[in-house]
C-alpha cells in the first residue's frame, strides 16, 4: 500500500513537469482522414464581415470542424493543435497554449487592404476551450495592444481539466496536475482583456463526459470577475451541439 502511494505521488509529479499521461487528454490519431499539415484551415465565407476562430475538442482535427462550417456566412478560422491533422509537434498544455495565442494575433490583427480588422469570435469546444482561454490570456498578457474579440463562446467547458478528469475516472484523476484550470485562469484575466469582451458559455443538459455543473462553474467564475457573460442551456449532449446557432443567438 506505502509503495502504491509512492507510485501514485512520483507518477503525479512527473505529469506536472513533463505532461506524461496526455493519452488521457489528446487524441491527435483519432478519427483524421484529411492529414492536411496545415495550423489554420479557412472555411465558410472569407470575405465573411465577421471572423470565426475556432479551437476544436481532443478527438476531432481541423478539417473536420472546416467541413462544419463550410456554408457559414462567417469568415472561419479552424485552428490545428501541434500534432493534430499531421501537423509537427506534440500536443501540450504549453504547446497548444502556444499556437494558440499565435494564432488568436494574427486574426485579431489582421487588417485589410483599408486598414481595419474584423469582428472576431472566438469559439472552443471542450478541451479547446481551456486551449482559447489560456491562448487569449497569454496573448493579452504578452501583447496588451492587442485587439480584442467581441465575444468567446465557451461550448462544453470544464471549470478545470482535474474536475473533468474526477467525475470520468474518480480517484485516478489524482495523477493529473492542473492543466487547463479555466475557472482559475479566469480569475485572473489580463487587464487588458478585463471588460472588452462578452463571455458566452453553452452546456447541454445531457452531457455525460463534461457534466453541465462545469459549465455553470465557468459562468459563475466569469460573474465574479465581473466580465459581461450569458450561459446557454441546450438540449444536447457533448458532441451534438448545433455552433452556428450558439454563435448566431450568442452574438445577437
Amino acid at each position: 500500500m506505502v509503495l502504491l502511494c509512492v507510485v501514485w505521488f512520483l507518477v503525479g509529479i512527473l505529469d506536472e513537469h513533463f505532461e506524461i499521461l496526455n493519452f488521457f487528454i489528446y487524441f491527435p490519431n483519432i478519427g483524421q482522414t484529411d492529414f492536411t499539415k496545415r495550423r489554420i484551415i479557412c472555411s465558410g465565407d472569407p470575405h465573411g464581415k465577421t471572423r470565426v476562430v475556432v479551437f476544436h475538442g481532443n478527438a476531432m482535427t481541423a478539417a473536420e470542424i472546416a467541413y462544419m462550417f463550410k456554408d457559414s456566412p462567417h469568415d472561419v478560422w479552424c485552428a490545428e493543435y501541434p500534432g493534430y491533422g499531421g501537423t509537427d509537434g506534440t500536443p501540450t498544455t504549453a504547446s497548444c497554449t502556444e499556437f494558440a495565442a499565435e494564432a488568436l494575433s494574427r486574426a485579431l490583427n489582421e487588417q485589410d487592404e483599408s486598414g481595419s480588422t474584423k469582428p472576431t469570435v472566438v469559439l472552443g469546444h471542450s478541451l479547446g476551450t481551456g486551449v482559447a482561454v489560456q491562448g487569449l490570456c497569454k496573448l493579452f498578457s504578452d501583447s496588451p495592444s492587442s485587439v480584442a474579440p467581441s465575444h468567446v463562446c465557451l461550448v462544453s467547458p470544464f471549470s478545470s481539466l482535474k474536475d473533468a478528469a474526477r467525475d470520468l475516472f474518480g480517484p485516478l484523476s489524482g495523477l493529473l496536475c492542473s492543466k487547463y484550470d479555466t475557472v482559475g485562469t479566469l480569475s485572473m484575466l489580463p487587464a487588458a482583456l478585463k471588460g472588452k469582451v462578452h463571455w458566452v458559455v453553452a452546456h447541454g443538459n445531457s452531457d455525460h463526459i463534461v457534466h453541465i455543473r462545469q459549465g455553470k462553474k465557468v459562468h459563475e467564475a466569469l460573474n465574479r470577475a465581473k466580465e459581461s457573460a450569458t450561459f446557454m442551456e441546450l438540449e444536447a449532449g457533448h458532441n451534438f451541439v448545433d455552433f452556428h446557432h450558439i454563435i448566431e443567438r450568442g452574438t445577437a
